[in-house]
């Protein structure tokens, strides 16, 4: 059941059980199931853009430069 959509509530109620943890021990999800779920994950990080980094990088170089220069 819970390999076609249900979640483990749902199973829990059906079954009756007073506890998830009673649930937990009968669901038995198979391999692909679970890569499947873990293949969902994908994409919800955002990536790191490196482009913001290194002009960050490249204003603090400035600034560096500018406190070291003799003032006029």
């Amino acid at each position: 059941m819970m390999m076609r959509g249900a979640s483990i509530g749902d199973l829990k109620d059906i079954l009756g059980h007073a506890d998830v943890k009673m649930t937990m021990r009968y669901a038995h999800l198979s391999p692909a199931h679970k890569r499947a779920a873990v293949a969902r994950l994908d994409g919800l990080a955002r990536p790191v853009d490196n482009a913001v980094d290194e002009s960050a990088g490249a204003r603090r170089a400035d600034a560096r430069e500018d406190s070291a220069a003799p003032a006029r």
